[in-house]
This record gives C-alpha cells, sequence and structure tokens, in this order.
C-alpha cells in the first residue's frame, strides 16, 4: 500500500440519528490519536499439529470451551463443574463430555491476558491467551470457546482479544431463550425450515456519499456477484436493494418467511437515537434502517418469520450490541455528529442488543448472529486513496468458508477476517518506530487503526461451532 499522502479532515460511521443527515463529522489530530492509542501486539499460533483439521471441534488438539465469570463462592471442583451456569448449559457441558470451564477474573490484572482453569481434583492452570496451545488438556485453551453472560459480566474486550487468534462466540439470554437455543444446538437444528443453500442480501443506499452506499457497494455486491455466480446456491438466492424493489422494512418481513434463507447478510445504518433518551435508545439499539429511514422492531420480525438455524451477518453500527466507553475516545470531535453519537451509546453501558438477543432466544432460534459493537468508519471498507476495497475478509468468511462443499464453523469461518488484526498491529508499531526516527507519521497508521478496531469490535453471537448444513 503507498503512503497515503492526506489526513483526513473528516470521518463517516454507519450509525443512524434519526434524521437524514450522514453522521459524519471532523477529526481532532488523528497522527496524536494514531501514535497513542495502542493495538493488541500479534499473538502466536502455536498449533499442537499442522495437519490438525481447525474445523473438527470435537479433536482434542482443538477442542471446545465454555467461558464463565469466576466467583470467589465456589470451590475448585465446583467451578470445574460449572455448577453456577444456567441448567441448559450445564447439560450442553455435559453432552459436551464434561468440556473445559475456563474462567475470566475480573479484577485480575492480566484479565485480558490469561484465563482461569479450574479441575475437578482441585488444581489450578493460568494458560495465557497469546502463547498457550489449543486443545482441551488443562495446561491448554480450546479453539472454540462459548462466552455464556452478559458484556457487563464477561466484558467486549475479553472478546476482542480473543477474537484474534480463538473461535469465539457468546450467548447472552435468559434462562428461557437459553433453554431454546440449547435444545436447538444439541440436535443440530434437526428439521430446520431454512433453505441452507440460500441467501438473502439486503443491502440500504441513502444516496450521495452516505456510508450505506459505501456499504452496499464494498460490501453486498461483491458478496452477491460470488452468491449469484454459483449454480447452487445462486438461483436460491435474493439480492433486495436500490435496483433490485428497495431494502425496506417491509421487503425484509415480506422476503424472509418467503424465501427462507439460511444466510441472511444485511448492510445499513443501525439505530442509535434518541441520544437524550437511553432507555428509548437501548430498546432500539443496533435496529437496521432502511432506504426510507424506518426499521423493523425484533417483534415484528419474529411474527412475520421463524429463524430457525438461520446465521445473520449485520455491517450496522452496534447491531451486536454497545460497550461503556467507545475504542475512539479522542478520535473525533466531542460535539460533532459522530462524537455525540459515540458518547451517546457508551453511556448505555456494555449490553447486547435486541435483536440478536430476540432471534437466538426465539422459539425455533438463529444459530449464529455476526454484528458489529462500534461502529464502522468509511476508512476501513475501501481504501481512501486507492478506494481498493478492504472487505475480502468478509467475503471469505461468508462464501468461502460457509458456503463451501464442507461448510465449517462460524467461529472458525471468520478466522480469515480477524487474522490480519495482528498485521494490523505490527504496522502501528513499525509506523511509530519511523515517527520516533523520523517525526513524520504516515496516515497509513490511522488506517491500520481503524481497521484493526472494526475487525475487533465485529463479534459472534450464539455457539462458535454451528455451520451451514447442505
Amino acid at each position: 500500500m503507498s503512503e497515503m499522502k492526506d489526513w483526513p479532515g473528516s470521518l463517516s460511521i454507519n450509525a443512524w440519528n434519526g434524521n437524514d443527515r450522514p453522521v459524519s463529522g471532523p477529526v481532532n489530530d488523528a497522527r496524536l490519536w494514531g501514535l497513542r492509542s495502542e493495538l493488541p501486539q500479534s499473538p502466536k499460533y502455536l498449533y499442537a499439529h499442522e495437519t490438525t483439521d481447525m474445523s473438527d471441534w470435537r479433536d482434542e488438539r482443538v477442542g471446545w470451551g465454555l467461558v464463565l465469570p469466576d466467583t470467589e463462592a465456589l470451590t475448585p471442583a465446583d467451578k470445574a463443574r460449572a455448577v453456577d451456569a444456567p441448567g441448559p448449559i450445564q447439560e450442553l457441558l455435559a453432552e459436551r463430555g464434561n468440556a473445559p470451564v475456563l474462567r475470566y477474573v475480573k479484577a485480575s490484572p492480566n484479565r485480558f491476558g490469561t484465563l482461569l482453569r479450574y479441575l475437578r481434583d482441585g488444581q489450578v492452570f493460568q494458560p495465557d491467551i497469546a502463547g498457550s496451545e489449543f486443545g482441551v488438556a488443562a495446561d491448554r485453551i480450546p479453539h472454540y470457546l462459548l462466552i455464556c453472560g452478559s458484556p457487563d459480566e464477561i466484558p467486549w474486550d475479553l472478546q476482542y482479544a480473543l477474537n484474534a487468534r480463538f473461535a469465539v462466540g457468546r450467548l447472552d439470554l435468559d434462562e428461557s431463550g437459553l433453554a431454546s437455543y440449547v435444545a436447538a444446538l444439541r440436535n443440530d437444528w434437526n428439521g430446520s425450515s431454512s433453505k441452507q443453500a440460500s441467501a438473502m442480501v439486503w443491502a440500504t443506499d441513502h444516496g450521495g456519499s452516505d456510508m450505506s452506499r459505501t456499504m452496499r457497494l464494498y460490501v453486498a455486491k461483491p458478496l452477491w456477484e460470488l452468491i449469484s455466480a454459483d449454480r447452487d446456491v445462486g438461483p436460491n438466492s435474493v439480492l433486495i436493494d436500490k435496483d433490485n424493489g428497495g431494502a425496506t422494512s417491509g421487503a425484509l418481513l415480506e422476503t424472509l418467511p418467503t424465501r427462507k434463507p439460511g444466510l441472511v447478510a444485511t448492510t445499513s445504518h443501525g439505530v442509535t437515537f434518541p441520544l437524550e433518551d437511553t432507555q428509548a435508545m437501548a430498546a432500539n439499539l443496533g435496529l437496521l434502517v432502511d432506504d426510507d429511514g424506518a426499521f423493523a422492531s425484533p417483534e415484528k420480525i419474529l411474527a412475520a418469520w421463524e429463524p430457525d438455524g438461520a446465521i445473520w451477518y449485520a455491517h450496522a453500527c452496534c447491531s451486536a450490541g454497545s460497550r461503556s466507553g467507545t475504542i475512539y475516545d479522542d478520535l473525533v470531535v466531542a460535539d460533532s455528529p459522530i462524537g455525540r453519537v459515540l458518547r451517546g451509546v457508551a453511556e448505555l453501558g456494555s449490553l447486547t442488543a435486541p435483536l440478536p438477543k430476540a432471534l437466538l432466544g426465539a422459539k425455533k432460534p438463529l444459530r449464529a448472529f455476526v454484528g458489529h459493537v462500534e461502529p464502522t468508519f468509511d476508512w476501513t471498507i475501501r481504501q481512501p486513496e486507492t478506494r481498493q476495497a478492504l472487505t475480502g475478509g468478509i467475503k471469505a468468511a461468508l462464501w468461502d468458508s460457509l458456503f463451501r462443499k464442507e461448510s465449517c464453523p462460524v467461529g472458525r469461518a471468520f478466522h480469515s477476517f480477524y487474522e490480519p488484526i495482528g498485521i494490523l498491529a505490527a504496522q502501528q508499531v513499525s509506523l511509530k518506530e519511523q515517527y520516533a526516527r523520523t517525526a513524520k507519521v504516515s496516515s497509513q497508521l490511522l488506517a491500520a487503526q481503524l481497521s484493526a478496531r472494526d475487525r475487533m469490535s465485529t463479534v459472534i453471537l450464539g455457539d462458535p461451532t454451528v455451520r451451514l448444513r447442505f
């Protein structure tokens, strides 16, 4: 990539503040933000054997495990048995061979660097997230990890750190929702009505320089070109956008039950208003805004459609939830449209958005929901100087992995999307060293920062071992 000559005077995000004006605004000194903000160091990838099939979570060299909050109220043996986990999770754990239970210790100064592993004989291990080998052995960490708990109990930041190396999902559901989801997971959605070898792409476009157009052209359209060209999947799939009927809520509600797609991929703004009413904003957080500025509630979607084994990718601001404190602190001017949105969403605290909670907790639940906790910036979708698309990882995850003949688990499918985080972190180190030598800062530093953080804050909700079945 050639060095970018001009730093941005403003940026845009895919949030929706309730009016027809794009959420964009001036930045502060982006050079200083890029120099000051740290990215995680590139992790080590230590595989037990080069020939290990990382898609096989049942292999003890790969493994599946559960992540729960640590508690001092239990003995090590009880922690190992996860007696504090909800009933459906305990049933899942037993069915999966009393798989490893790892604990997040909120008070630990190294809470994002290690996890605790209690054994039933009382032994305690503290495997390192970056350096431990994969597997179910006591000093290892399973490659597939299911976080059970809200982001207030086990923060998004842990999931961000794990995403760089592991196949990670999260379930943040009430007892009824967990019972439905785990029951479907345990029987692998047997009898599902979803047509697994089909897809629906729904892409909004508000025109001009709006972020929705950028997402349609650089995320949805390239994905659709791959889907439509496939002789098996293409005829069973549908694109809904400005050139194909319009990406309206009505079209979404009509097409989901008639097409019953196995994969739903949507690009749009996500609801982030009213900023002055946190309760109302939390109720609608991240809902998908259509071409007309309207959005469908989870209740309307579930009244029209049973998710029943589909996988949903939602490229929209806060489609997965919110974080207490934005990772973009100090980048944008505080009183700009972006600054006000970021601050308002952060005031909600750390929570899971209502749409994925409703779909994953439905009577016939979704398999997995992949979405964003933070907004996507225009600089993370296309290279600002050359306009090269930077969304190859999304295509690789959704098409090459989920739709290949032997579809791999969703957590593993997004490995190609998360993998560049380590490369981007290494780029940041080199660019900061260049600044120390020459006092010159390339705007490539900002691009690396934004791209890495966008990938980090894209999360999987649901069990990471689920896959489309053909």
